[in-house]
């Protein structure tokens, strides 16, 4: 099954939702709708600097997640990339390994 990764697309919001609420079921997280709403945005913030990129399998179905953005390091005056949320549909997990 051909995957691709993409950043994040404002039609992804519905499956996105499913994705991230698991992210946080996985972590026992407590998330509330105000919560995904917040984070959604952010990721469509230019201004914000968080991002995030979808899996999708070729049906168009939304397979993972992940969210990240980049720290400014002094010193060495360099970016460092921090992951924050990585998700992946369990069914799917062997396809992306």
């Amino acid at each position: 099954m051909p995957v691709i990764i993409r950043p994040v697309a404002p039609d992804d919001r519905t499956e996105w939702e499913v994705l991230y609420q698991g992210y946080a079921d996985f972590y026992g997280v407590t998330q509330t709708p105000d919560m995904r709403a917040r984070v959604w945005g952010w990721l469509h913030d230019p201004d914000h600097g968080t991002e995030g990129l979808v899996a999708v399998g070729d049906d168009g179905t939304l397979l993972g997640l992940a969210h990240f953005r980049a720290f400014a390091l002094r010193p060495p005056a360099d970016f460092l990339t921090i992951c924050s949320s990585t998700l992946m549909r369990a069914e799917h997990v062997s396809v992306m390994l």
